[in-house]
């Protein structure tokens, strides 16, 4: 149990000593499961490395999660609203009604403006959103490639 705590004190890791305790007694439990006096060194030897291992999972862990904030959180002390609150709904891509208004001419401008296969894909694009190309190309009788073009030239239409 000394060699956990001198481990952690000697540790240089920006981390609560609680922390690196805790984290070096796991260490020292795993070194003891594994340790094999037969190899001819010592048990603090062999464990040490093991607990400062534990005590740099345990910062990469912390870091993972350093800075992350909650959606619950107060957007501000004047409004009293959460920072959820202010995010978007996902569901409502159109900030109004005046942008919605403009993408239905620009859907309905395009629908007139193509012919043919295109107008085909398109209208497979607006009747089954999020198929592969590959089976747009299959429902419509073209190449993957080729839908891939007609795509490219459908958005830069409808100005996305």
């Amino acid at each position: 149990m000394g060699l956990a705590w001198y481990t952690a004190r000697m540790s240089s890791v920006p981390m609560e000593l609680e922390e690196k305790i805790s984290l070096c007694y796991l260490g020292l439990v795993l070194a003891a499961g594994s340790f094999d006096p037969d190899r001819g060194i010592r048990f603090a030897t062999f464990a040490v490395p093991v607990m400062q291992n534990k005590i740099l999972q345990g910062l990469k862990r912390e870091k993972k999660h350093f800075g992350v904030i909650s959606l619950e959180q107060p957007a501000g002390k004047e409004n009293g609203g959460t920072l959820a609150d202010l995010v978007p709904d996902p569901g409502h891509p159109f900030r109004d009604l005046e942008e919605l208004l403009d993408f239905q001419d620009a859907v309905k401008r395009t629908g007139r403006e193509l012919s043919g296969k295109k107008l085909r894909l398109y209208q497979e694009l607006l009747r089954n959103p999020g198929l592969a190309q590959k089976e747009y190309g299959e429902r419509i009788g073209c190449s993957q490639s080729l839908v891939s073009r007609w795509m490219k030239e459908i958005r830069q239409k409808l100005c996305l």
